[in-house]
């Protein structure tokens, strides 16, 4: 199978392809039906059901970081970072030229046009939530209606924006509000995740190194005799899989 490259865009023009990445792909040839389906809704089947006819679909699954573990990739974050109707149109191209399919017009991916005469009307909505969410936070931590429309307004109201606006939300419901939560809506990451991770593969590093240092000690007390494996090591058949250096 032959994958889309270059989708991940980097802020130095470089771009990641599928050799960049650790991704694996799967393919199902049922599909179920669920409750939100229109067949559940008008009673003529029920929710898990089997849909007839042919359903064969891939699922294509993408590590959070690239091969190297060192670039976060967020499909969250910017469209410029990762625009996916962009790779679902080039995907569909590929996969009709790759295999002589003529894509149908229904099968073809829609534009979703976004009429700007409501974008008054969508930032007077999200003042509203700003004031709302304001009331639960301290004042240090209280957000800038404007600010938030005007990254609402750099991503064109995508649907992303709305998602992480109501994970700013549930936060402040818990009483756990974001340090960051500007940064949050710009680029879908939060303040401190990167020391996070710094911290966690520190750790994991750490952990590492003790489990070496404790079976080189048996080794050396039993004469180099014992014999130990190397934590991560995958041996006889199941040599080919891949190991993921923390």
């Amino acid at each position: 199978m032959v994958l889309v490259r270059g989708w991940f865009n980097l802020k130095n023009g470089q771009q990641l392809a599928s050799q960049d990445l650790v991704w694996a792909a799967t393919i199902h040839h049922t599909r179920n039906y669920r409750g939100t389906d229109q067949e559940v809704k008008a009673g003529t089947a029920r929710a898990g059901d089997q849909r007839s006819g042919l359903q064969t679909h891939i699922h294509i699954i993408v590590s959070a970081r690239d091969r190297e573990q060192k670039i976060t990739l967020n499909p969250d974050g910017r469209r410029n970072r990762f625009d996916l109707t962009q790779w679902q149109r080039q995907a569909g191209k590929q996969f009709e030229t790759q295999f002589g399919y003529t894509a149908q017009e229904h099968e073809k991916l829609k534009d979703k046009q976004r009429d700007p005469r409501h974008d008054q009307a969508r930032a007077f909505r999200i003042g509203e939530r700003v004031e709302k969410l304001n009331r639960l936070v301290p004042k240090e931590q209280q957000l800038d209606p404007q600010r938030v429309q005007q990254i609402a307004g750099e991503r064109t109201y995508d649907k992303t924006f709305y998602r992480l606006l109501n994970r700013v939300e549930e936060r402040a419901q818990k009483g756990q509000p974001i340090d960051n939560a500007y940064q949050l809506l710009a680029t879908g990451r939060e303040q401190g995740q990167e020391h996070q991770r710094q911290g966690q593969q520190q750790s994991a590093r750490a952990v590492l190194q003790a489990v070496q240092s404790a079976q080189q000690l048996s080794r050396t007390a039993s004469g180099g005799h014992e014999q130990t494996e190397q934590l991560g090591e995958k041996k006889g058949p199941r040599s080919h899989e891949l190991d993921i250096e923390m």
